[in-house]
Formats: C-alpha cells, sequence, structure tokens
C-alpha cells in the first residue's frame, strides 16, 4: 500500500469559545479541479486519511482498486447524522486490523475520505466526509470493512448528569453545552441569523436523554438546521428556503433518471408554543402563492402534523419554524433518482438543481435529499425532491 503523506496540521480544528460566534465562509473546491472532472478520461485519485484527536494528520494512505474493493460516501438530508460511509479495504496480511484502541482503525479514530483527480499531474482532493470509525471488520478472506459516521454521531449517546438549559440561553450556546463535552476540538460555522435565535423556556435536560436527540429536537423548533458537513464542521444555520436558495447547478445534460410522482402534498403547518410563563399561543402557516398547485384553492386543505414546543419564545419565530417546515414537507411529493453523476463531488445535500428532462416530464427546481459518492470510480447518485415558490405575503 503506497502511503502519501500530507502536511501535517492541514486540517486544524479549534474548540468553539463561548459566547461569541465564529462565522466561517462556506468553502468550495478551486474551479481548476472541478474542470477536469467535467473532462471526460480524467485521472481519478482518493485518500484516507486517518487523524490524531485534534484532527491533524497522523496517517494518508492513496485508495485504489487494488486496495479498495468498494467504498461509497452517503449524505442524507433528513437524517440527524447526515454522512455515513462503508469501506472494504484489502487486508492480505492482517496489518490493517486493528488489535488495540488506538490502532489506526480501532472504532473512534477520526478519518477523513476524499476523491478528486489529476491537475496538471498534482493530485486535488475535495473531501467526502470526515468523520469516527464506527466499526471494523477482519474477515479471513483478506478484507477489511469499515463503517464511518460524521462526528455528531458520537452526541447520540446519553447526557450522563442533569442540566437546565435556562430560558434565553443562544441556541448556538445551548448546543455548545450539549455537544462540547463529547466534541471538544470540532470546528464550528455559526451562520447569519441562526446566532440570533434563542429558547424561549428552561429546557431540562435529564441524565438519561440523549445529547443529539435534545439538541436537534431545540434546533428544529427554533427553525434551525444543526449538522456537520464534509469538512467535519459542525453547521448552525437558519433552515433555508428553497424557492429562493441559489441553483448549485443546471443540468440538461442525458441522465439516467426515474421519477416518481404522488406522495400527498401539505399546504398548512400549524405550530403551538408555550414559552416558559407566557401564555400558549398557535399560529398557522399556509402556502399563499395562488399560482402553486398545491394551493388550497387548487387541492383543499392539507394540514401537516402540528409542532408542540416549548422552546419557541415568540410568534415571530413560531411563524418562520412553521414556514421552514412547511416548505420541508410540502414539496416532496416528487422524487428523483438520478444517476451516472461523475463531475459534481461537490454537489451536497440541500443543494438546489435545476434540471429539464423532456421524457419523464421533469422540469424544475429539486432539492438534494440523499447523496452517495463512490470513493475510487464510479458516478455519483441522488434522491431529490422538487421545490418552488410557496409563499408570496412576508412572515
Amino acid at each position: 500500500m503506497t502511503l502519501d503523506f500530507a502536511q501535517p496540521g492541514a486540517f486544524q480544528g479549534s474548540a468553539f469559545q463561548l459566547p461569541t460566534a465564529t462565522i466561517v465562509a462556506a468553502e468550495r473546491p478551486p474551479a481548476t479541479l472541478l474542470d477536469v472532472l467535467a473532462q471526460a478520461g480524467y485521472v481519478a485519485v482518493a485518500r484516507l486519511s486517518v487523524l490524531w484527536p485534534d484532527l491533524s494528520l497522523r496517517r494518508a494512505f492513496d485508495l485504489t482498486e487494488r486496495i479498495v474493493t468498494d467504498a461509497t460516501v452517503t449524505a442524507e438530508l433528513r437524517r440527524d447524522v447526515r454522512r455515513s460511509a462503508s469501506m472494504s479495504l484489502v487486508n492480505v496480511d492482517g496489518i490493517l486490523s486493528p488489535a488495540l484502541a488506538d490502532d489506526l482503525f480501532a472504532a473512534g479514530s477520526p478519518v477523513r475520505l476524499e476523491r478528486g483527480a489529476l491537475v496538471s499531474g498534482v493530485p486535488e482532493y475535495i473531501p467526502l466526509m470526515t468523520g469516527f470509525i464506527t466499526g471494523s471488520t477482519a474477515s479471513m478472506s483478506g478484507t477489511l470493512g469499515i463503517t464511518v459516521e460524521s462526528f455528531m454521531s458520537a452526541c447520540a449517546q446519553e447526557a450522563g448528569t442533569a442540566l437546565v438549559l435556562p430560558a434565553g440561553t443562544f441556541l448556538v450556546d445551548a448546543l455548545h453545552m450539549l455537544f462540547d463535552p463529547v466534541l471538544p476540538g470540532v470546528t464550528w460555522t455559526v451562520e447569519t441569523g441562526a446566532d440570533e435565535r434563542a429558547l424561549g423556556a428552561d429546557i431540562p435536560v435529564l441524565a438519561t436523554d440523549s445529547r443529539l436527540d435534545m439538541a436537534v429536537t431545540i434546533a428544529d423548533a427554533l427553525g434551525v438546521d444543526v449538522f456537520d458537513d464534509r469538512y467535519g464542521r459542525i453547521v448552525v444555520r437558519l433552515r433555508p428556503d428553497r424557492a429562493t436558495q441559489a441553483t448549485a447547478r443546471v443540468m440538461t445534460e442525458p441522465l439516467s433518471l426515474e421519477r416518481t410522482i404522488g406522495r400527498t402534498p401539505v399546504n398548512a403547518q400549524a405550530v403551538e408554543a408555550s414559552p416558559g410563563e407566557s401564555e400558549p399561543f398557535t399560529v398557522l402557516e399556509e402556502v399563499d402563492d395562488p399560482g402553486s398547485p398545491i394551493h388550497r384553492d387548487r387541492i383543499g386543505l392539507r394540514m401537516a402534523p402540528t409542532l408542540r414546543s416549548d422552546t419557541i419564545p415568540d410568534p415571530a419565530t413560531a411563524r418562520a419554524t412553521a414556514r421552514a417546515m412547511l416548505a420541508e414537507r410540502a414539496t416532496a411529493q416528487d422524487t428523483l433518482s438520478v444517476a451516472n453523476l461523475p463531475a459534481h463531488l461537490d454537489l451536497d445535500e440541500g443543494d438546489v438543481i435545476e434540471r429539464t428532462e423532456t421524457i419523464t416530464g421533469t422540469s424544475g427546481r429539486y432539492v438534494v435529499d440523499a447523496i452517495t459518492y463512490p470513493v475510487t470510480l464510479g458516478d455519483i447518485r441522488t434522491t431529490e425532491v422538487t421545490t418552488g415558490v410557496l409563499f408570496v405575503v412576508a412572515a
């Protein structure tokens, strides 16, 4: 196996300092690499990097078909832990099989998987995921199977001690109270607006409560997404309006595409809130664009399940949350399954794609609901759901 030792410390994590929110710009791969990936016959490269606990480089392995028998990374928009990977490595002599807790491929080791291409003879990579090894299986057939999940998977554990998240606490600070004991060295990206959302009531956390479940439930109620991205950073951002979200790709090329229509849409979302000692209140948001095919004047009222929360502090936040949830639920009735996307390694779950394809009647904007990247050779596959304008009246 060829070893490729990258620059030590090239991927450094840093702890978030309360209470100031650090806003980090989103990263994209260099245009030259994307240009090469769009060309036929490019030379593919892939790399598996094992990291130290501080996320600096421990060892990197060049991956080829002679070393990897199967490897994929999947990102799913609707999972709490979005990114996962599975890989089978050739391990004829057993040298990769973990025997001790601090071995390279032992459960809990942080790793990063990357794929890219030779650019002017030099390998350049796009990270596909960064996370912890969650399991290794060594077989007598000479293979080592590895499963990986993104860092937030480690927070799917009991809190261990009871605590209270006080009313008025900023959401970002509450998330740090839940995550920092488990993930002290992970970098955070906090986007504008999400740093202003705060708890509307005291939130008790029992010793037996899951840190991850509590964090996701609180963030959802405040209309905020919390997840870790392909770089291993925890991202906190307002749930985007898919109708106005920037388009990541416009695609008209021939594809292997299947479109499924028929899931019942919804066009109304209620939120019931009981914020601390304040009076309870209820808000109802509906699709109000008369041109929408799911407007109540066209299909009648279609209610989504009511969200009940004691986290939401005020009606304005409740309305924003109701609209965000409605936007996610209202547009899932039109689903695409797409293959043959070798040039789009930088696409992420949640990205918006514009498509036109006449045979299946596919035309419009679609959100990437799930995406699977092969780590070595092969095409990317996506599952996408339709999106469109739902609201014309400001919240």
